[in-house]
């Protein structure tokens, strides 16, 4: 299985990390979290076959880019099935009260707990973290993990936004998050990477 290569691209008003992830050694790729439409993203998106847009949660500043770069590629649009009703909802989800409300293209994939993306001879496995939203996910290989707004450096996601919950989050973290495999790399979706053994060892949720 070769390395993927990681680009992070850090978009809209809200700093949300976008990733262009690619596999390197037929340049397919996937975009997660495509936050805002930005010249940048789409000068990635011409020069890789995308494979997936993925969504590691419903709101407003990780899908305002999703419309422009499903047209732009024609890639199917993946989301978890426990956030569909927030994707619909411009209130639910926030974008009416970002004022970023956008024409949303449908979904094209509803993504479950286990659920595996393929991009060349690697694998993103689908985590279902519930917490942040209903359908928050965090995206898993042999020593990466996209966590979305599940897990920061050293902190978490709301979970007093519509479809939050506390109780569900720390669950989240215990069963999906702190049995990541030593060395992984978190890349979440704000702030700096990090990798679990610092979270687990610093972060006060992990605890």
């Amino acid at each position: 299985m070769g390395k993927l290569d990681i680009h992070r691209m850090t978009l809209g008003d809200l700093a949300t990390n976008c990733y262009l992830v690619v596999d390197p050694d037929d340049k397919r790729a996937v975009i997660i979290d495509p936050a805002a439409p930005s010249t940048e993203l789409t000068r990635a998106c011409d020069t890789h076959s995308i494979e997936y847009i993925l969504l590691t949660h419903a709101h407003a500043d990780h899908i305002g880019g999703v419309a422009s770069i499903q047209q732009q590629t024609g890639s199917p649009v993946c989301l978890h099935q426990d956030d569909l009703e927030l994707y619909a909802d411009p209130v639910a989800n926030l974008s009416q009260f970002t004022g970023a409300e956008v024409a949303l293209p449908g979904i094209d994939r509803i993504l479950a707990d286990d659920d595996e993306i393929r991009l060349g001879e690697s694998v993103l496995r689908v985590r279902h973290t519930p917490g942040h939203t209903p359908g928050s996910i965090i995206l898993v290989t042999t020593d990466v993990a996209f966590t979305g707004d599940t897990l920061f450096a050293g902190s978490i996601g709301r979970t007093d936004l519509p479809g939050g919950s506390h109780a569900q989050m720390l669950t989240s973290l215990d069963t999906k998050v702190k049995n990541l495999a030593p060395g992984t790399v978190i890349y979440p979706g704000h702030g700096p990477e990090t990798d679990i053994e610092r979270e687990i060892r610093t972060n006060p949720f992990l605890q």
